[in-house]
């Protein structure tokens, strides 16, 4: 599940009691920074959050919790430097999954929207442990705020009237919720 918190700490009452049902747990605009511990933030049956804040000033930031019966490792290695992101190997019985969770704010420049961008997802960034002979599914889901034509990604309606929406972007429709 995805959604756009604009701030997490005052409602994490409200996430542990409306939302524990789900496996995973992603969340753009957590809006913290490192004077915020982990242990302020834990949320009952979830591992210690995934975290990634902003750096440099105020707002941004994503955050994935993931169920503590849930086998999962980061996946830094696909980390872009200056994109706010969250790359998790999950694995559910005998798949493995890539889940990433991305916040892209709306007026990013140029550099954020160039070639090497995560959202241009293609064999070089998502397939390289296939490549390798492992089966990995890939699951993306977050806030983009791009022009549609720069992201390389399927159509994805949008119902929005701005024209900046959520996208969650799965191999498999039944794993979107």
């Amino acid at each position: 599940m995805h959604l756009n918190i604009q701030s997490i700490v005052p409602k994490l009452e409200l996430i542990a009691a409306e939302y524990s049902c789900h496996e995973l747990l992603s969340f753009t605009e957590s809006w913290l920074s490192p004077q915020v511990s982990n242990e302020a933030i834990l949320l009952p049956g979830y591992k210690t959050p995934f975290r990634r804040d902003r750096v440099g000033k105020a707002g941004g930031g994503v955050i994935v919790y993931v169920k503590d019966n849930l086998n999962c490792s980061e996946r830094r290695d696909l980390v872009v430097c200056g994109i706010e992101c969250i790359w998790l190997e999950v694995r559910f019985k005998t798949k493995k999954y890539l889940y990433g969770t991305f916040y892209v704010p709306p007026n990013s420049s140029p550099q954020r929207q160039s070639r090497h961008s995560p959202l241009q997802i293609d064999d070089d960034l998502i397939c390289e442990d296939t490549k390798k002979g492992k089966k990995i599914h890939d699951y993306f889901c977050g806030q983009s705020n791009l022009d549609d034509s720069n992201t390389h990604l399927p159509d994805i309606p949008d119902t929005r009237t701005d024209g900046l929406g959520d996208m969650t972007i799965s191999g498999n429709e039944r794993l979107i919720m």
